[in-house]
């Protein structure tokens, strides 16, 4: 069900960062990723610590190894170059409280506020896709941004954080 919700509101609500700073990276765990890194080295090296596999042409899953696992980000390639990385700040194996997500949504900023992202954007959009509503904030500071996602529909709502790079070519 969350995956489904996730695809659809990266479908929908896809957004193209301003600027391109330098050297942007996404870590996921201890691992540091950069676009245009080769594909077989990122598989390889998120390998050793995670399960990853392909969701889709192109797109892959990173989940943690440890039953039950937990999705901890998702991957975009593009002619053998790493092209999105996303980091899924809330936790799927926690219960969905408000302070849960403050929580996320608080280390999230914190991340972006030591990386020296101060200069940022904020926009917001909407969207009714089939039986579910769908809104996001984004907050867009070069490459990168968070991204809070609230999808209400018939088998039930969810609220997620997640920060997102992307080379602003593949939109």
């Amino acid at each position: 069900m969350l995956f489904v919700i996730a695809v659809l509101i990266i479908s929908f609500f896809g957004r193209k960062a301003l600027g391109q700073p330098a050297e942007e990276s996404v870590t996921l765990g201890s691992i540091e990723l950069r676009l245009g890194m080769a594909e077989g080295v990122v598989l390889e090296r998120l390998g050793e610590k995670y399960d990853v596999s392909e969701y889709g042409h192109s797109v892959w899953w990173v989940k943690g190894k440890v039953k039950p696992s937990r999705l901890v980000g998702s991957l975009g390639f593009k002619e053998g170059k790493l092209k999105t990385v996303v980091k899924y700040w809330t936790p799927e194996d926690t219960p969905d409280t408000r302070v849960g997500f403050a929580n996320s949504l608080f280390s999230a900023l914190r991340a972006f506020e030591r990386e020296g992202r101060a200069s940022c954007t904020i926009s917001t959009g909407d969207q009714q896709v089939s039986k579910y509503d769908m809104k996001a904030v984004f907050i867009s500071c070069g490459q990168k941004y968070l991204r809070v996602d609230i999808a209400k529909g018939e088998n039930g709502d969810s609220a997620n954080v997640t920060e997102v790079l992307e080379d602003p070519k593949t939109n």
